[in-house]
């Protein structure tokens, strides 16, 4: 009678799971160690402008008892598609045994998307590249290197222009004609560095400043498209014939 039940339990998962591209999140996996439990899994929705948070729980497959996790390594806010994410959940720290093959279950998950930061503009501005360090998850080091990037450029034309009026005084201060050739040269060539080098300063801050506007303006109109929205899911994984490799999956889910 057991077998017959858990056979009837493995068809119904493989008919939901078919269903399950319906979800947001979709289970790739579940893998048990000693130490820990492993989940993989994918949220389907790879919109930039849409991140979600979500309970995980657990359930044990013998009892059937519900555990929620106290210590769980992986982030469950505020995460968006694009990749499969891992999180683990060691066995000592939830006093879990880790005898046990457990189900996971995704419940409550909440969509809603970035909140747009209108400064951004006005911070390239002030300072090139600055305001992309709130735009991307690694904007700091993008700001900082457009920062140098441009300022460098910038300080090296002004050098030259300074190396330039230095060597105009000196070609105008000269009797020799070797020296007023050499200075005149001098001039020249720093005055086209000067201009070379501040132009491709400027360049890359105007340049930045158009891509955050883009980027800005992108935030928004996705962010006005997608719904924040509610949902209760469940994402299960249960062993078939106590065999922890042979797993199927099944959803549930409720919108509101």
């Amino acid at each position: 009678m057991k077998v017959f039940s858990l056979f009837l339990c493995f068809m119904l998962c493989q008919l939901l799971a078919k269903s399950q591209h319906l979800s947001k999140i979709k289970v790739i996996a579940v893998n048990q160690s000693e130490t820990d439990l492993v989940v993989n899994f994918e949220i389907l929705d790879a919109n930039s402008a849409n991140k979600y948070d979500f309970t995980l729980k657990l359930l044990d497959s013998t009892t059937f008892k519900i555990i929620t996790p106290t210590q769980i390594i992986g982030n469950i806010n505020n995460v968006v598609g694009g990749g499969v994410r891992t999180i683990r959940i060691p066995f000592s720290s939830n006093s879990l045994d880790p005898k046990l093959i457990y189900g996971v279950m995704f419940l409550n998950i909440t969509q809603h998307t970035i909140i747009v930061n209108n400064n951004a503009i006005l911070k390239s501005v002030f300072v090139p590249g600055l305001g992309n360090k709130n735009l991307y998850k690694n904007g700091g080091v993008l700001a900082a290197g457009i920062a140098i990037a441009s300022y460098g450029c910038i300080a090296y034309g002004v050098y030259n222009k300074i190396q330039a009026t230095n060597s105009y005084n000196s070609y105008k201060d000269a009797y020799l004609q070797n020296d007023i050739d050499k200075h005149f040269n001098d001039a020249e060539s720093s005055q086209t560095q000067f201009m070379v080098f501040t132009g491709i300063g400027i360049g890359i801050w105007a340049l930045d400043l158009l891509h955050v506007a883009l980027k800005v303006k992108s935030d928004k109109k996705m962010s006005a498209a997608a719904k924040n929205t509610s949902s209760f899911k469940v994402g299960y994984l249960p062993p078939v014939f106590s065999n922890p490799n042979s797993i199927s999956q099944f959803t549930l889910s409720y919108k509101f």
